[in-house]
Order: C-alpha cells, then structure tokens, then sequence
C-alpha cells in the first residue's frame, strides 16, 4: 500500500512517464521524417555573375534560409588559384534541412 501521500506521488510520476513517452514519440517521428526528407533529392538554384569592378572578390554568397551564411567562399577551380574563376560571383541558397549548424553557431556542415 503505502501512505497516501506515496500513493499521489506515485500517480504524478506515472503521469509524468506518461507525458514523457508521449514526448519521445513525437520527436522520434520528426527525427524519421527528417532523415527520409533528407534521403530526397533537393533542387538548389545557383546564379552566377561577374564582378567587373573588382576582380580581387570572387566565390560563393552561400544562403541558409535567407540568412547569410559565408561570403566569398572559394570553390573549385577558384581554390586552386591561378586565374580560373577570377571575378566569378554565385549565390545560393540552401534549405535548413541540407545545411545541418554545428554547435559553435558559427560554422555549418
């Protein structure tokens, strides 16, 4: 048996077990939902220009979710220096669900 007050303890315990599964499975089900939607393919648009200007800024504005996220990053033939890719400006912008923040907040994977 135990006391009454055991007895309520208990039932606010069980409730909160209760409460807690409940919890679980939904965030189980949002992780599964996430891990299929990352399994499909995503469409990225990139648009590319020329900074006539100045030649010295070049790489990629890279976009999560309309944030800002790096500026000028140097890809391809660009990181190989030389002058391929010298002037070339491309922006994209790629959804939360590719990009993954680490936990720095200033980095993403």
């Amino acid at each position: 048996g135990g006391t009454k007050e055991e007895r309520m303890e208990l039932r606010i315990a069980q409730r909160h077990a209760v409460e807690c599964r409940r919890d679980c499975e939904v965030l189980k089900k949002l992780a599964e939902r996430k891990r299929k939607s990352l399994k499909e393919p995503k469409t990225l648009r990139f648009t590319f220009g020329l900074n006539i200007q100045n030649r010295k800024c070049f790489g990629m504005f890279v976009y999560n979710c309309s944030r800002l996220i790096k500026m000028y990053e140097r890809v391809g033939p660009q990181l190989e220096g030389g002058s391929s890719g010298v002037g070339v400006i491309g922006v994209v912008n790629v959804p939360y669900l590719v990009l993954e923040p680490t936990h720095n907040k200033t980095r993403l994977r």
